[in-house]
């Protein structure tokens, strides 16, 4: 499904509207899941990180926006699971990976609408020569697809997949990154 955390972002940008990048840092710094855990007193400068803004607005509004959103993305999962009858019969569960998995109460959320176990994707494998902190969940599914196209051969080894058109794919893949080798 195409959907994800930049929807909650959008969603935070016309809510308290801002623009996308402060919306942004709004729903990676005081973002939450769960409204009902959040102090109702307590507010956002929104000046501290926009000098064009003035106003100020609730951490709960926000967690509002938030669930909202996560709400309707996770109905629409669970619908998708009911239709191919694997509704809370996951036996390995949710894996939430992307910026949207480092939200806080969202592994409880996703527990509760969704009934199956759920945890935060993290690369367990260090990759040598990568700079960034592949443990982050941003990363998880790009190094996730980096380390199976390794450990399956397709890519190093020359090996060519039965997969109809599969292999136009992967040259589209290499060319694309042989331009950011040295």
């Amino acid at each position: 499904m195409p959907i994800g955390s930049g929807h909650i972002t959008n969603d935070i940008a016309i809510g308290l509207r801002t623009n996308i990048a402060l919306a942004e840092t709004i729903k990676n710094k005081y973002g939450y899941a769960s409204p009902e855990k959040i102090d109702e007193k307590e507010e956002i400068d929104l000046s501290k990180f926009d000098k064009s803004e003035s106003n100020s607005v609730s951490v709960k509004y926000v967690a509002e926006i938030i669930e909202a959103r996560l709400d309707e993305i996770f109905d629409l999962i669970r619908d998708e699971l009911r239709a191919i009858n694997r509704e809370g019969m996951l036996p390995a569960g949710v894996v939430l990976t992307g910026g949207g998995a480092k939200l806080e109460g969202i592994v409880q959320m996703v527990k509760d609408i969704l009934r199956l176990p759920t945890e935060i994707g993290k690369s367990t494998t260090e990759i040598s020569g990568v700079v960034d902190n592949l443990t982050d969940p941003v990363y998880a599914t790009s190094a996730g697809l980096m380390l199976w196209g390794n450990e399956s051969g397709n890519l190093s080894s020359g090996k060519r997949t039965s997969l109809p058109g599969i292999n136009s794919v992967i040259d589209k893949i290499k060319n694309t990154f042989r331009h950011f080798l040295p």
